[in-house]
């Protein structure tokens, strides 16, 4: 018996080499062809950031929202709903509530009633009043001084006859020995901002909030404020 029929060939078995080599190679390569899809399901792409886009979102300022009714103070709200329920969406009340700004020309060279402080910002009397009426609008007050810019009120208007007919005049808000009654222009004649302003001013004597205001601006140590 021959002990050499059992093996393979020397030159035979290096035939059969390179069909090996591919064998294990394929298998190899489908391996790592699985294992990569596998793990592409697992990871979650996240979308690039670069530092421009960030630094442009920190400077980009935050813009102060304008008024809404949902901002009100509780007592604002109150007399708003109180006071001049029907009036809040009709003609110019309407407006000036749609746009946020109440638009007013004073002259202010007029101390206490209005001048302007250290800084050029209009203050006094008639401005701190005005701003009462825009607070229960729930809309911002801008003080125009030019005589072309457009305004929804002018003061002071004075008429010395108080039962005037004039629609485009509100009640009297101020009273002077020398010069008589001080009333607010309504421009537009809109009728509807003129039943509110007249209403507030009622409403602002009544309560004793244009008493406070007086004493804010008249009292005798007025000087040593500004």
């Amino acid at each position: 018996m021959n002990i050499y029929n059992n093996y393979i060939p020397v030159h035979k078995f290096f035939t059969k080499i390179p069909l090996l080599c591919v064998s294990v190679s394929l298998c190899f390569s489908l391996h790592l062809s699985l294992l990569f899809i596998t793990g592409c399901k697992d990871i979650k792409m996240k979308p690039k950031t670069t530092t421009t886009q960030n630094s442009k979102k920190q400077q980009q300022p935050q813009l102060s929202p304008l008024p809404n009714l949902h901002r009100l103070s509780p007592i604002n709200q109150q007399i708003s709903e109180q006071i001049i329920p029907d009036l809040l969406n009709r003609g110019m009340v309407a407006e000036i509530r749609r746009r946020g700004i109440l638009r007013a020309r004073l002259s202010c060279d007029r101390k206490p009633l209005c001048f302007h402080d250290s800084y050029g910002i209009p203050i006094g009397f008639e401005v701190e009043l005005l701003s009462k009426f825009a607070q229960i609008l729930n809309v911002k007050l801008n003080i125009v001084e030019q005589e072309n810019e457009p305004c929804d009120l002018q003061a002071p208007v004075i008429d010395n006859n108080p039962t005037t007919s004039n629609k485009q005049l509100s009640d009297p808000y101020f009273y002077t020995a020398a010069k008589g009654w001080h009333h607010i222009l309504i421009p537009s004649g809109d009728t509807a901002l003129k039943s509110a302003i007249n209403r507030l001013v009622r409403h602002f004597y009544e309560t004793g909030t244009h008493q406070q205001i007086y004493k804010n601006w008249f009292e005798k140590n007025i000087k040593k404020r500004f």
